[in-house]
């Protein structure tokens, strides 16, 4: 299992769906700036990396929207609606 957390298989496929939940977040705030960005985190019982991403909201197109946008691209992420 660690050897699969720490893939680059598992990395790639980390940033394409980051870099889904970015696209959703443009088309939920076309104002905003999206984008996706490898982030490695530590689990396991040895605390180890594994590879992952993150999708990151660099500016708010409107700033009070910036829970909704995120959390909506979220749902949509783990419903697979984009």
């Amino acid at each position: 299992m660690a050897a699969i957390g720490r893939s680059q298989d598992l990395a790639d496929a980390s940033l394409d769906v980051a870099q889904r939940g970015a696209a959703l977040g443009r088309k939920y705030d076309p104002d905003g700036t999206y984008s996706a960005e490898p982030r490695g985190v530590r689990a396991g019982w040895n605390n180890e990396f594994r590879a992952g991403a993150a999708v990151v909201q660099d500016e708010p197109g409107y700033p009070a929207a910036r829970r909704m946008v995120m959390a909506d691209v979220l749902i949509a992420m783990e419903s697979q609606r984009g």
